[in-house]
């Protein structure tokens, strides 16, 4: 298993979820960190990444930078 175990995370929701159902939560710690979706909670599946993965995949969503393989 990559990272923490996701229950010991400390989950925040992203600024840009909408406050219906479109809801995504972050978590993890210096070495991983996850997504999940927020009205799953722990029931749900787990997108697991590396902290520059994290990185990296947040400046794309932002439209700062590009992913490889674009």
């Amino acid at each position: 298993m990559l990272g923490p175990d996701p229950e010991s995370m400390i989950w925040h929701k992203a600024s840009y979820s909408d406050s219906g159902e479109a809801c995504v939560e972050l978590g993890g710690d210096a070495h991983a960190r996850a997504v999940r979706d927020s009205k799953l909670g722990a029931a749900g599946p787990l997108l697991r990444l590396t902290p520059a993965g994290a990185d990296a995949l947040t400046a794309h969503l932002r439209g700062t930078t590009h992913l490889p393989h674009e």
